[in-house]
């Protein structure tokens, strides 16, 4: 048995087809560009692009164009909630004429707080909630006497 792989191996390797393989396969890895070597050259090719420069530069100006508009958004939205707070605010402080504006300067003024209003806010949201609870257990809504 050993004597016939012995003679397989020996006719192999001694008719050249074994080299001839070996030399198409060494020329062929020669030839052959690795994908780390493409990416390189594409890489460098791609950075040199007017094109790919072109598109850069425009995509820098619109970065900062976003970026000026999210400051802009943030600062208008800041602004929206000072101006949210000193509605509620007023319609917190306003003498309430009957019990549909009651109930609306006791929500405004839930609201209010709970958007970080101040202290003073606190206790007419009290007083108000103290002249709601009196008037409702006593079913008084003439509000043409001034009370809190």
């Amino acid at each position: 048995m050993t004597e016939i792989i012995i003679a397989i191996v020996t006719s192999v390797i001694g008719s050249g087809g074994l080299w001839a393989f070996l030399q198409w396969w060494m020329d062929r890895r020669r030839q052959t560009v690795r994908r780390d070597e493409l990416a390189e050259v594409v890489e460098q090719a791609l950075a040199d692009s007017p094109t790919i420069r072109d598109i850069n530069a425009k995509l820098d100006r619109d970065f900062d164009r976003m970026q000026k508009q999210d400051e802009w958004n943030h600062r208008h939205d800041e602004e929206m909630r000072q101006n949210r707070l000193v509605s509620l605010r007023q319609c917190l402080f306003a003498h309430p004429r009957d019990r549909n504006a009651h109930e609306s300067a006791l929500e405004s003024g839930r609201e209010y707080i709970a958007m970080g209003g101040n202290g003073t806010g606190h206790i007419r949201l009290e007083q108000l909630e103290d002249d709601y609870r009196r008037r409702l257990e006593a079913d008084d809504w003439d509000y043409s006497e001034r009370r809190p």
